[in-house]
């Protein structure tokens, strides 16, 4: 059973040949600058341009980005203070929707009746 399992799951010989090709080994180059070129540019002035109601979502648990960038994010939305709001999931990490999906959806839904109500 276990050999059968593994000759299924092993890719076929030329997948090293493709993957190494220069062709691919190009693009991935190219995209990864692309990529970490993004990552370092600087969009925080460009939040004051936002003028619709905003909801600013961010898990309590994210060591990779955490609350104080999503409170300075908040602070640079250029829509007025009765229409962005920020909400901080205590069971979430980076990945709000999967860390704490009913959390979430709640905020989400809070957020937009409260912004669509007449």
């Amino acid at each position: 059973m276990g050999s059968a399992w593994l000759n299924f799951a092993t890719p076929f010989d030329g997948m090293a040949t493709l993957a190494n090709g220069s062709f691919v080994q190009g693009q991935l180059a190219d995209e990864n600058s692309a990529i970490c070129r993004a990552l370092l540019t600087d969009l925080s002035p460009e939040l004051q341009r936002i003028t619709v109601p905003s909801l600013v979502l961010w898990g309590r648990h994210d060591h990779g980005i955490p609350v104080v960038m999503g409170e300075e994010a908040l602070s640079l939305l250029g829509a007025t203070a009765g229409q962005k709001s920020m909400v901080v999931l205590e069971n979430a990490g980076h990945d709000c929707p999967s860390d704490d999906p009913q959390g979430f959806s709640m905020a989400v839904m809070d957020f937009l009746t409260r912004t669509l109500a007449p």
